[in-house]
């Protein structure tokens, strides 16, 4: 009976063993199979997103050619009513603006560059006094702070004339005439 006993352990040991080869076969089998529909599941994501961008190029290269025949239409239309008004209405050179050279406008404008220059000078030398008699100091590079000076003054002096009660640079009123390019 011992021995019939161990023939059934043994057997039973086999199948024990056996029973797991077969398990463990299964689980490799159903992993492959799961990880082979996650591979499609993600193929057909991607696959999903590809045609949705593909529409969507699609779509804005429509809406491109769409705006694009749009701006094309419009210019042809400015172009006919363009010339339509050319044939029409007649331009002399006097309604045309800045058709001609104006020696008014150089003049001022050289006018209102010598004062800004003047003050410039004389500001710069106004602090660079005031620095050496309260403070000790002095401005070592003289021409660069007078052209940073001119350059903020040249910016700031039709703006601040302009706004005062006058109404014109000093440029604008030695010449007695009204600058276009200054008020547009």
């Amino acid at each position: 009976m011992d021995e019939n006993k161990e023939d059934i352990k043994e057997e039973i040991v086999i199948d024990e063993e056996e029973a797991r080869k077969q398990f463990l076969e299964e689980l490799k089998s159903k992993n492959k199979e799961e990880q082979k529909k996650l591979i499609e599941m993600k193929e057909a994501k991607l696959a999903e997103a590809k045609a949705a961008e593909e529409a969507k190029l699609a779509a804005e290269a429509k809406a491109l050619e769409e705006a694009k025949a749009l701006a094309y239409k419009s210019e042809a239309i400015e172009e006919v009513v363009a010339a339509k008004e050319e044939e029409s209405t007649p331009v002399s050179d006097s309604d045309k603006p800045h058709a001609k050279f104006s020696c008014n406008s150089l003049k001022a404008t050289v006018i209102d560059t010598a004062v800004v220059g003047v003050v410039s000078i004389a500001g710069v030398g106004l602090l660079d006094l005031i620095l050496r008699l309260v403070f000790g100091y002095y401005i070592v590079d003289y021409k660069g702070f007078c052209l940073i000076f001119l350059i903020v003054l040249l910016i700031l002096y039709p703006l601040i004339m302009e706004n005062t009660k006058l109404g014109k640079t000093l440029g604008q009123k030695l010449n007695k005439k009204e600058v276009q390019e200054r008020n547009e």
